[in-house]
Order: C-alpha cells, then structure tokens, then sequence
C-alpha cells in the first residue's frame, strides 16, 4: 500500500485538477473524437464506470473493470476483477464483464496491469475463474 500511495503522490494525486465542464454520452455511443471509440457502460468498481471500445483497432480499454494486476499479490496476474473492497457493488461488477464478452477485439488495455492480449470472451472466462 505504500509503494501505491507513494506513486500516487508523485503522479500528482495530492494536486487534482478540478472539472470545470462535461459532455456527457450514453451506453452504446459513438463518441465524435480521434479514433471512434464507443462507450460500453460497466458499473461496478464505480456507478457510472465506462469502458471504451476502439472496433477499428481491436481494442477495448477496460480501465478498472477488468485488470490484469492485483496490487496486493503482484504475483496474481492475468484478466480478473479488482477485489471486492474496491468495487462500489462488486456484484453488479461481476455482471458487467458480460458486456465484453460480444465485443471484436484482440487487446484489451486495464486499468491496472499490463495489456492483455486475446479476445475479450477469453479475458471475461478468465476473470470469472479466478473469482
């Protein structure tokens, strides 16, 4: 936990910018950016948590609901779910890896850990084996 709150301290986490304006987007929405990306709602670790799928690269940024580090036993590596502690509703988590399983890609980018290469399908039965 101390290696953690110490890189977060000098990535600036002390310092946060402040939100001064948003767009907001629905599920399913193709966002009108660089690169396409369309949002895939999957609430859990937070409520309103998104993951964003890249279709014309074969990407999914999973963020965190699907990594592929557990920051407490580094050793545990590969898709799973972030512990329960640190899910706002760890059930509604484990239902959200559905809305991966249909997508077309073949790298998928977590928010903790590295890139995981394979179809979203593969990661998701993974994640589940591991819980």
């Amino acid at each position: 936990m101390f290696r953690f709150a110490l890189n977060a301290i000098r990535a600036g986490g002390l310092k946060p910018e402040h939100v001064t304006s948003l767009i907001t987007f629905g599920d399913g929405e193709t966002l009108d950016v660089p690169g396409n990306p369309v949002a895939v709602f999957t609430p859990g670790h937070t409520q309103g948590h998104c993951s964003i799928h890249l279709p014309d690269r074969g990407v999914v940024v999973t963020g965190d609901a699907l990594v592929t580090l557990d920051h407490w036993d580094p050793a545990h590596t590969g898709p799973q779910l972030l512990r329960r502690e640190f899910n706002h509703d760890h059930q509604q988590a484990i239902r959200s890896l559905d809305r991966f399983v249909d997508l077309e890609a073949e790298v998928l980018i977590p928010g903790h850990g590295n890139p995981w290469r394979g179809t979203p399908r593969d990661a998701v039965e993974l994640a589940r084996n591991a819980l």
